[in-house]
């Protein structure tokens, strides 16, 4: 017999559900505690809204204990069994004299019953306290199948966690995919070297924990309890099956992890490949000269393999290898201020952090899933803000927020904010002079004008000071 119950509220929700039409017959058993003549769907509503007004005036909207109680497959009961199970259930749980609402059930040709309570003592008028629900009707299941004649449900053991499904996404094994093949396994070895050899040829390892017990080891190196991937045995019963499984030279767990973390460190990451420092030198001056925009740049690096990335001391050009290479070096005296003299629409680009973009070619490297940190590439705030934890000193953290804060003010002079009295009609303009202000222009209309003369409108006034609201 299964029986599971909690307290809720919302006694118009309750009974639309009680008396749901997908269920082949419903009928209102009982209701007792109210001055109701005929048990009816009408009746059952009008009982459980008195039974949440009472609530209410108690200072409570959760005052309703709503129980499912379902027979075992095959088995119903009839309606003395069903009067003796209601006051069994009220006597096991404390609500003798409490109103109550009992409501009959068939689906799919199994029959199961609703029991609702008033967690509100009527002599009293006190809030019943509920403590250790769950055990107290897994102790009702167990009397009444003991009582009634009816067999006790085969246990299926406890389901995962949910620490072992998000750990399952991460790593791609199922913990209940992994429970039905172990236990296909159990089931279909004779012999404790059977069951061992089945697992190591399915991915498992068998091995023996700190205090000795039997763990298993998965494809990718996490450990799982033996006897919570098969299904409804316990450890009597494997030992019973397997009498020599205690015998077996099994690996320790701790042994077996070591050499697992070894093996994938030597497989997962691939082998780097030799870049001439010269070749990548070479490689970046002639992009700087054959390029006219900061795009046509970026696209060129991109085509040999290369990142553009924006660091604490300015832009650095990262290889497929992960290894930082520092514009500055590579342009010499071309570097930073000529970058940006001729490429108008790098600001506007605004490349990734070095250290995402480092750190995402060593995950493509390993082949797993890339973690990206911060609101994107537009924002250097996240590449000293969100970076992973780690013990810096008090003074260290000092010099990274002076220094944030020297690069974030010196981006908001390099870019200041579009002037209050600037309003220029776009119509007729040439296209290469429409980009131009939509990357940069805007925010610096008198060097967009200085550079396009010719759309400078007569009366227009700029002003130095941007106007907040």
């Amino acid at each position: 017999m299964w029986i599971e119950g909690r307290r809720r509220g919302g006694s118009k929700d309750l009974s639309k559900h009680l008396q749901k039409e997908e269920n082949e017959s419903v009928e209102v058993r009982e209701i007792k505690g109210f001055a109701f003549s005929n048990l009816t769907g009408e009746s059952l509503e009008k009982a459980l809204k008195q039974m949440e007004a009472i609530g209410y005036g108690k200072g409570t909207k959760r005052n309703l204990y709503h129980a499912i109680v379902a027979p075992a497959y095959g088995c119903a009961l009839n309606a003395a069994q069903r009067k003796f199970l209601v006051d069994y259930y009220a006597e096991h749980m404390g609500f003798q004299g409490h109103q109550c609402a009992v409501v009959e059930h068939w689906k799919k040709g199994k029959q199961h019953f609703h029991l609702v309570f008033n967690i509100i003592d009527p002599i009293t008028g006190k809030i019943h306290e509920l403590k250790w629900t769950k055990r107290q009707e897994w102790k009702i299941s167990r009397g009444l199948e003991e009582i009634f004649g009816h067999p006790t449900p085969t246990p299926k053991g406890r389901s995962a966690r949910t620490w072992e499904m998000q750990r399952g996404k991460r790593t791609g094994v199922d913990p209940r995919k992994m429970r039905k093949e172990i236990t296909a396994i159990f089931n279909t070895s004779r012999t404790a070297q059977e069951f061992v050899s089945a697992l190591d040829k399915a991915g498992y390892a068998l091995t023996r924990g700190n205090k000795n017990q039997l763990v298993l080891v998965d494809k990718v190196g996490d450990t799982h309890g033996l006897m919570r991937r098969i299904e409804g045995k316990k450890l009597a019963d494997l030992r019973q099956k397997f009498t020599d499984i205690e015998k077996l030279q099994l690996p320790l767990h701790a042994d077996l992890v070591k050499a697992q973390k070894d093996e994938k460190t030597e497989t997962d990451f691939a082998p780097r490949e030799f870049i001439d420092p010269q070749r990548v030198k070479k490689d970046v001056q002639n992009a700087y000269r054959a390029s006219k925009t900061g795009a046509e740049f970026f696209a060129k690096l991109n085509k040999k393999e290369y990142s553009l990335g924006r660091g604490l001391k300015g832009f650095a050009v990262i290889d497929k290898n992960g290894d930082r290479h520092d514009i500055d070096r590579l342009l010499g005296n071309k570097s930073e201020k000529g970058l940006n003299q001729k490429f108008l629409d790098l600001a506007a680009i605004r490349p990734r952090p070095v250290s995402e973009i480092i750190r995402r070619l060593k995950s493509k490297k390993r082949g797993g899933k890339i973690v990206r940190r911060g609101s994107g590439g537009g924002s250097i705030r996240p590449f000293f803000v969100q970076q992973p934890k780690t013990p810096f000193s008090r003074q260290t953290k000092t010099v990274f927020t002076q220094a944030a804060r020297s690069i974030l003010t010196s981006r908001q002079q390099e870019n200041p904010s579009p002037p209050s009295k600037l309003l220029p009609t776009k119509k007729g303009w040439p296209e290469a002079a429409m980009r131009d202000w939509k990357a940069w222009g805007h925010k610096d209309p008198p060097r967009f004008f200085s550079i396009w003369p010719e759309l400078k409108q007569e009366g227009v006034v700029f002003s130095d000071k941007p106007t907040h609201k």
